[in-house]
């Protein structure tokens, strides 16, 4: 954390920091990077609170779960150290705190030991509070999870859109339209429509003018018009004839083949062109006459017949066009070299890709299409939401707002709240959305100032870096001039950076003065700088505190490729390491921290690290899709659940564990054709030819062991398929196979558990476990997870390396920062059904909507010009994102900066020209500062000719395939606490638990399982008798993927419902579902008893709080019958050598450090009955 002043240290800006403190004032604080933000935040609640009538009248608001946390964790420290003049923190701090005690003892608080009457909570978690208390009004009913991925259920509702095609309606036009224009590409239909829902928060705001064709097209019309008025107003007045005068000139002197230029529309223009969007084709023409395609002014040198000054051979008339070309030289000079010379040709420059005025017919036909299934395609996300119980933060965010009813209609619960709330302040300001400023609207609505209650917002706009989560920084600049509601905000300003020496402090000061916009815009997002000074001495060497490691790249030819780029990454890669040494050299206790845009800009680096022996900590870095046995259990399932699917049984064939040979492939699966003696593919699937004698005959006695030994462990595994849970079958196969032992360590072990784990959760709710309809599921949940996030070292050392991307690193700090691969570019955006801008009327201050429909498939990308322009002015707000990310990356740092990019260099006539970066890289952001130091760079090495041109036709060196040795036999016994590799599938592939049951009744019991797991994760309060009743589509959903046919499934939706009722009215079952010691639900173990392999799942097992450890199992049967205890006694006889095996593995590995009591239990939901028994070991 950064350090506070003390009370003999009072910073700079303390004035600014002690108004902040005015308890009966409203105001929004920009807070830079490194200016205690948190604790100005801090001491403004405990101010508060040290006045309040209550401490729930206070609320303060964070962005993210780890903030809040921290917050009340600096809080509850401030009270320790409150009466302790030698304690943490500041004089301020303290006072306030100590204020807040004696408040709190009397007026009978006890906040110390009460911390749940402190109101510090997460925007979303109030959003939820709020929707608990209004059910009705927010549409939610039971309240329903919150979930971070709801890229499943969006797909889910395109889906059910795109299936109305078949009903009869005008949806149905739309949909045959939109698809139609799509190239009937239903798959990209589905992903474009979940892009659209995923971002709904952005545009269903928007959606009533979306409608209106006379509102969009002024818009555009508006567009055109601020465009002429910029060059317009930058244009000097006294070139204005003179340009006039040459125009004409060149457009009397055109070659004949030349007569459709713009400028000979200037051919009679003898007044100056006003500002009126009418203007434009004339504007248009002047900027093709000033500057060249690539937007710079042109040269006197490089004009030439084509553009209107030719040249003659007649004496007299060749002295009148030298004239008149030395004119149009001076002009162009005078333009340039004016103090808004390069705005000027910036402004000319993008009156070239301005949209038209209007739509053309087709275009407001597949746009009206989208804009009327838009909300239909709500509708059934909201439907999806419904049935699964499940949302994502944005509909609760919605749904919030609706509880609070509108500014005409506040609800009960907005009157209420408005008289319990006194007090707002709101962290991370920067990063809210539209959703989340609408509802702060709502909590302040009918405050007035000097009322006694007080908005406090703090953030820094130059730290907004989240558009893709929804983040609107303009929505900080407008609450900034017009406040929110009706509470104006008097805006503060820190200026000291208690983080970083000096050196970087003034680095950042010049770096960011020059690259952020230099005006403020609402609208286009963008946030001019605002300089910091540092608090810390100056020191010897602080102007060395900021270093650059330029590379240069010689490309063999003028266009530069993105491989030529990245294959200078190892040398990239070694100048890290280089820093890391010397960084540890020079602060052996120092945290070093490796930050990268995205995460694929560290594949070189971070193999070069591990090389190394560097210790390093990567989070949410190397993606779980990407790890190998990953990508081996992934092709296992493949091959398990389809014999036909070719390339999955040939990866599994050449994976570690199986080995085999190429040529041995090819033996198994080529034939000659008898005709022709060419290879042939054999039709038949890889399952059917290991069974041919005769095709295994000619493979190598290698290749016949393994194969032999695989059809061995593969053919039970087949034979079980759906009937017993898929995840079971999968990991029984890799442990026969001896997949555990192609294993280079524990991080791939527990990649492969978490392959496992979300294996199992996906087919549970695709069919109950025991099938996977889609795949694709699978591996998209697989693609958004990453590998274990562990440090990278077996031995005592230095703190690891922390690697991050710079988003992650947001609120953290280190003593030395390393940024690589500034010459990188993100991958490419994905298109988007609909692309929309919004824009400042420059008259009205207004704002206006841009929006075009996706461009029609098979289109050039410059085909649609509004759709292109629209894209132009995104592009645009991302690139003032780009530097606000570089100014996050930066400052980070507390001693040292380290940028790291690499350039191509291309050989000139007299000298050798640095090549402008890729556009969209961070490096470009940069520029201006970067530029010259690669110029100085590149000026002081040897001669460019010494050295290798990079060779683009070069081959990667290919390490040989990882295979286990022929012949491999397992370990004999198992290590304590390790999973076992088992010799072959001596225990049969089977479950106790239905297997007795009819299909239908087995299908029950499934249901139950899974919500009683929900029940016990989720907490009993959430889950009420009335929540349950209401689900009974869920029910129905989950038991109709589980293949029960429709004239059953009601009855079977009540049973579940029965059974769960029973289990939450039964005292003894929410006494297993409530919060226990160590609790585990549906808990898989894999281990080794009397000489065999079993993986078991415990329903329930928790340590309760006598000690005793619990294992308990659900059973869903049914008994109609007079003696219910004699039923219950028989099925403890039945199912006490299954519970007997769990306890022993629990025992066996010592998972209780306690070495608990084990006692066993059976419970039986639908009967509220229970069995239990002590187990001896």
């Amino acid at each position: 954390m950064s350090k506070s002043p003390g009370p003999a240290q009072m910073s700079p800006d303390q004035a600014i920091r002690n108004e902040a403190l005015d308890v009966g004032r409203s105001f929004i604080v920009r807070a830079p990077a490194g200016s205690g933000k948190t604790r100005l935040l801090i001491q403004r609640y405990l101010a508060l609170l040290s006045c309040a009538a209550e401490p729930e009248e206070i609320i303060a608001i964070t962005f993210t779960r780890k903030a809040a946390a921290e917050m009340r964790e600096r809080v509850l420290a401030a009270f320790a150290s409150a009466d302790d003049p030698a304690g943490d923190g500041d004089g301020i701090t303290r006072a306030f705190a100590s204020a807040v005690l004696a408040r709190s003892n009397e007026r009978g608080w006890h906040l110390a030991s009460n911390v749940s009457r402190l109101r510090i909570q997460t925007i979303d978690a109030l959003n939820a509070s709020i929707t608990r208390q209004m059910p009705l009004s927010s549409r939610f009913g039971a309240q329903p999870q919150s979930v971070d991925d709801a890229g499943p259920l969006y797909l889910q509702a395109a889906r059910m859109l795109l299936s109305e095609i078949n009903v009869a309606g005008t949806q149905a036009d739309d949909i045959a339209n939109l698809l139609s224009h799509l190239d009937n590409n239903l798959a990209v239909a589905e992903t474009l429509l979940a892009a659209m829902l995923r971002a709904r928060d952005h545009w269903l705001r928007n959606l009533p003018a979306m409608h209106e064709r006379d509102v969009l097209e002024s818009a555009l019309a508006a567009v055109r018009a601020s465009a002429v008025a910029a060059a317009a107003a930058l244009f000097p007045q006294r070139a204005r004839n003179e340009t006039l005068s040459l125009a004409r000139f060149a457009a009397e002197h055109l070659p004949a083949d030349k007569m459709d230029a713009g400028i000979v529309a200037l051919a009679s223009v003898t007044d100056w062109l006003d500002d009126s969007e009418s203007t434009v084709p004339g504007w248009l023409a002047l900027a093709d006459f000033l500057l060249t395609q690539s937007g710079a002014w042109r040269k006197q040198k490089g004009l030439n017949k084509n553009l209107g000054f030719p040249t003659s051979s007649d004496r007299q008339e060749k002295a009148l066009l030298d004239v008149a070309k030395a004119r149009m030289g001076a002009l162009l000079e005078h333009l340039e070299s004016a103090p808004a010379g390069s705005q000027l040709a910036a402004a000319l420059d993008r009156l070239r890709i301005l949209p038209p005025p209007g739509y053309t017919e087709s275009q407001w036909e597949i746009l009206g299409a989208i804009v009327r299934l838009l909300p239909r395609a709500t509708g059934f996300l909201w439907m999806v939401f419904g049935a699964h119980a499940q949302c994502d933060f944005s509909e609760i965010a919605q749904s919030a707002s609706r509880a609070l009813g509108t500014n005409e209609a506040p609800t009960d619960l907005a009157l209420a709240m408005d008289y319990r709330i006194s007090h707002l302040l709101v962290d991370e300001f920067q990063d809210t959305s539209f959703a989340q400023f609408e509802l702060l609207e709502k909590l302040t609505r009918g405050w007035v100032p000097g009322d006694g209650r007080t908005l406090f917002l703090v953030g820094d706009p130059m730290q907004s870096i989240y558009r893709f989560r929804e983040a609107e920084v303009g929505l900080f600049l407008r609450a900034m001039k017009f406040g929110i509601g009706d509470i104006p905000l008097e805006p503060l300003t820190l200026t000291v950076n208690f983080r970083s020496v000096p050196g970087i402090v003034d680095w950042v000061n010049e770096a960011f003065a020059r690259v952020m916009p230099q005006s403020e815009n609402v609208a286009a997002g963008q946030v001019p700088y605002a300089a910091s000074e540092a608090s810390q001495p100056r020191v010897v060497g602080d102007r060395r505190a900021v270093s650059w490691y330029p590379q240069f790249i010689y490309p063999p030819e003028p266009e530069v490729e993105d491989s030529e780029l990245r294959s200078a990454g190892k040398t990239e890669a070694q100048s890290v390491i280089d820093i890391i040494r010397q960084a540890r050299t020079d602060m052996p206790a120092g945290q070093i921290a490796l930050l990268v845009r995205n995460r694929n800009h560290l594949t070189d680096i971070v193999p070069a690290l591990r090389d190394a022996g560097i210790a390093f900590r990567a989070i949410d870095i190397d993606p779980l899709q990407e790890a190998s046995v990953v990508q081996d259990l992934l092709v296992l399932v493949r091959a398990v659940l389809h014999l036909g699917d070719r390339i999955a049984w040939l990866a599994l064939l050449r994976a570690p564990c199986c080995g085999i040979t190429l040529a041995d492939l090819a033996a198994l699966t080529g034939g000659a054709d008898a005709n022709e003696g060419a290879l042939a593919t054999d039709s038949r699937t890889v399952w059917e030819l290991l069974a041919d004698d005769a095709r295994l005959s000619v493979l190598t006695a290698d290749g016949r062991a393994r194969l032999s030994n695989f059809r061995s462990v593969m053919s039970p595994i087949l034979g079980c398929r759906r009937r017993v849970p898929l995840r079971d079958l999968v990991e029984n196969a890799w442990l026969a196979l001896h997949g555990p032992a192609c294993l280079s360590g524990d991080r791939e072990l527990d990649d492969a558990m978490r392959m496992l784990d979300l294996l199992e959760a996906e087919s549970a709710a695709q069919t109950g476990g025991y099938d996977l309809v889609d795949l694709e599921l699978l591996s998209t949940r697989i693609a958004k997870l990453y590998a274990g996030n562990q440090a990278h070292t077996d031995v005592a050392g230095p703190l690891p390396v922390q690697i991050m991307t710079i988003h992650k690193a947001k609120g953290l700090e280190f003593d030395t920062v390393i940024v690589p691969s500034l010459h990188r570019v993100p991958r490419n955006e994905d298109r988007s059904l609909l692309a929309w801008n919004e824009q400042a009327d420059p008259v009205t201050g207004e704002r206006v909507l841009l929006l075009a429909p996706i461009r029609e498939a098979g289109t050039a990308d410059d085909g649609d010009a509004i759709y292109r322009f629209v894209q132009l002015c995104e592009r645009e707000r991302q690139q003032h994102e780009d530097v606000r990310l570089l100014y996050v990356a930066a400052t980070r740092a507390k001693q040292k900066l380290h940028l790291l990019a690499t350039v191509a260099v291309k050989a000139g006539v007299e000298e050798s020209q640095i090549a402008a970066p890729r556009a969209m890289s961070l490096l470009a952001a940069l520029w201006p500062v970067a530029g010259p130091v690669f110029t100085n760079a590149l000026a002081d090495l040897p001669s460019h000719g010494e050295l290798p041109a990079i060779q683009r036709t070069s081959m990667a060196a290919i390490a040989a395939p990882r295979r286990l040795r022929s012949g491999f036999v397992a370990p004999a016994t198992l290590p304590p606490a390790a999973i076992s590799v088992a010799p072959g599938l001596n225990q049969p592939l089977s479950r106790v638990d239905f297997e007795w049951a009819g299909e239908t009744a087995r299908h029950v019991g499934t249901v139950v399982h899974e919500f009683l797991r929900q029940i016990a994760e989720q907490g009993l309060a959430v889950w009420t008798v009335e929540r349950i009743s209401q689900s009974t589509q869920l029910f129905d959903l989950e038991l109709r993927r589980l293949g029960v046919d429709a004239a059953d499934r009601p009855d079977a939706g009540r049973r579940v419902a029965t059974a769960l009722i029973n289990t939450i009215e039964d005292e003894r079952g929410r006494w297993l579902l409530g919060e226990q010691m160590e609790a585990k639900s549906e808990w898989r173990l894999t281990g080794h008893t009397e000489g065999s392999v079993v993986n078991i799942a415990i329903d329930r097992t928790f340590v309760a709080g006598d000690g005793t450890r619990w294992i308990i199992d659900y059973k869903t049967g049914e008994h109609k019958g007079g003696n219910l205890d004699a039923f219950l006694d028989n099925e403890v006889l039945r199912y006490r050598q299954q519970l007997d095996t769990y306890a022993a593995l629990l025992h066996m590995y010592q998972l209780s450090s306690r070495q608990s009591p084990i006692r066993l239990g059976l419970y039986f939901p639908m009967l509220a009955g229970w069995r239990e028994w002590r187990w001896e070991s």
